[in-house]
């Protein structure tokens, strides 16, 4: 019976290091992803700032033709 004990607690030792690596990984890949939505969001703040400020310039200009 000990020789099975022994075989027994490796095969769950395995699975346990196995499952660990697993979520290791998905742990990985969900924060590149969160990365790369924080860059997607920064980007597309970015360009609505950057657009507002183009706007602003071009109600200044139709200020300044009236």
């Amino acid at each position: 019976m000990g020789k099975f004990d022994d075989l027994k607690k490796q095969a769950m030792d395995r699975g346990k290091d196995f499952a660990n690596e697993q979520v290791d990984k998905h742990q990985e890949s969900r924060l590149k992803g969160k990365d790369g939505v924080n860059k997607h969001i920064d980007n597309a703040q970015e360009k609505f700032l950057g657009g507002n400020k183009k706007e602003e310039k071009d109600v200044k200009d139709v200020k300044d033709e009236k």
